[in-house]
């Protein structure tokens, strides 16, 4: 045969179409509104601003507490009812020269300020739908260490200078749905991670009230240790920095419940706090007889260890998992060469293309044919054979994209001459069989075929040009 025909499904495959990034059975995202966060986030910016006209506990004197709403100590506060300023500036109800004094402002100016951020980035979490679930962590933190802080507060201040202990149930209720919701927007955030973070925030506020108890209810012992070392005169402001502590210790501990990182400083911040425990603890053994304060000097110093002890080993247990990562990644990956199989394997049904395959004749112009064997020439005697014509190189045909019959996703991203190198490789096999990679199936499924690409490409990299493996590359990893 001088004239041959060519099956050209391929070549409707493989058309002249604009060299842009086609888009494998992609639909557009749907933009999420976060409904449910943007509606919790109103829930408590309503709350705050509800519970301003709802009667709860104030410490009105260095010995007493009230019921009164949130609205009326605001307008107490800066009406004839400030009796002090704090720093000299802000308004006070109770003195603030004596330690529970300044502290009893600093908490009451806590909340207010919590319960304005909380009103604030609720709002703002209404009209931020992408944000949502950040700005509900923040409005749920800001509310939780508002009203949680405040708590906790009136118990330590009512047991040590009140006859009965201040159980605010309002207080204690938006503390509890709080924590509850923190907690949970913390676990959809880091996982697993927030049930120890809890834990340890848990254990930090036991500290925390450890250390407060400690050294408010004996500061005699703790003045008479400071006065061996010879810093007596400063007693007070250590003790004022020892209560910040451990307010401080509470806040940032709440804070880590939805964070992954930041393991190093929670470690040096255990030691710290072990440090200024075993301090306290010392000097209650040397200067003390209060027997309460002892147990409570040794509940804060064991806390503290037992912090530091798990915090230990999560650093160890976090660094064990990144060095066997980094080894996993390094290790090549290593598949045993399939010999000549019984059966092909049938592909992974995971994305089907439509192939509505046609054939049109074209003059052939020589070179092998895939699945077609040609006769060997006859040649009559005393006649020389002809030389055996060059291999052409390949030309695929162009057409027009939008009036094709079938459609390959992969080679629709190629430029002629890359469709022209992909046919001489894979299709036709000019420059030789690659037994280990699968049949390249135009319009079909061809995970498999990309996969063993790069499985052996040390074996194939010469042969394919850079242009063209990049392609492929940047295709197979949308796979």
């Amino acid at each position: 045969m001088n004239n041959n025909t060519a099956i050209v499904a391929y070549e409707d495959a493989t058309q002249n179409v604009p060299e842009t990034d086609v888009p494998v059975n992609e639909t557009t995202p749907k933009k999420k509104k976060n409904v449910v966060y943007r509606v919790f986030a109103a829930l408590l910016a309503a709350l705050a601003i509800g519970v301003c006209f709802v009667p709860f506990t104030y410490v009105i004197t260095l010995t007493a507490v009230k019921q009164m709403s949130f609205f009326e100590a605001i307008k107490l506060l800066f009406s004839d009812g400030a009796v002090d300023k704090l720093f000299g500036v802000i308004p006070a109800l109770v003195p603030t020269e004596p330690i529970n004094g300044l502290f009893t402002a600093i908490v009451f100016y806590l909340l207010l300020l919590c319960s304005v951020l909380t009103v604030i980035f609720g709002i703002a979490t209404i009209f931020c739908s992408k944000k949502a679930p950040a700005m509900l962590r923040i409005t749920t933190y800001f509310f939780t260490v508002g009203f949680g802080v405040y708590s906790l507060y009136l118990l330590w201040f009512s047991y040590l200078y009140c006859d009965a202990l201040a159980l605010d149930f309002v207080c204690l209720g938006l503390t509890a749905v709080g924590c509850i919701l923190f907690f949970v927007l913390a676990c959809l955030k880091v996982g697993a991670k927030a049930v120890i973070n809890a834990i340890q925030c848990l254990l930090s506020i036991v500290l925390s009230s450890a250390l407060v108890l400690t050294i408010a209810k004996d500061n005699a012992a703790f003045s008479a240790g400071l006065e061996t070392f010879g810093i007596d005169s400063v007693a007070n402001i250590v003790i004022i920095s020892v209560i910040g502590i451990g307010i401080l210790n509470i806040i940032i501990a709440a804070l880590r419940v939805a964070t992954k990182k930041g393991l190093v400083p929670d470690l040096i911040r255990y030691i710290i706090l072990l440090l200024v425990a075993g301090v306290i603890l010392y000097f209650q053994i040397v200067n003390s007889n209060e027997q309460f304060a002892f147990i409570v000097a040794i509940v804060a110093a064991g806390v503290a260890f037992i912090q530091m002890v798990i915090c230990s080993i999560q650093i160890g247990l976090a660094r064990r998992a990144k060095k066997k990562a980094k080894k996993a990644a390094a290790e090549p990956v290593e598949e045993p060469i399939e010999e000549t199989p019984v059966a092909e394997e049938a592909p992974v049904a995971e994305e089907a293309y439509v192939i509505d395959e046609y054939a049109e004749a074209v003059p052939y112009d020589g070179g092998p044919v895939e699945g077609v064997e040609v006769a060997e020439e006859f040649v009559e005697e005393g006649q020389e054979p002809a030389a055996p014509a060059a291999t052409p190189a390949v030309e695929t045909a162009d057409y027009d994209y939008y009036n094709s019959k079938s459609f390959d996703p992969f080679i629709a991203t190629l430029s002629s001459e890359e469709r022209n190198q992909f046919t001489e490789l894979f299709i036709l096999k000019y420059k030789g069989t690659m037994p280990e990679i699968p049949e390249y199936e135009v319009g079909g499924n061809n995970k498999q075929f990309f996969r063993k690409v790069f499985i052996y490409l040390g074996q194939y990299r010469d042969r394919i040009p850079d242009g063209l493996l990049s392609k492929m590359y940047e295709f197979s990893v949308k796979l």
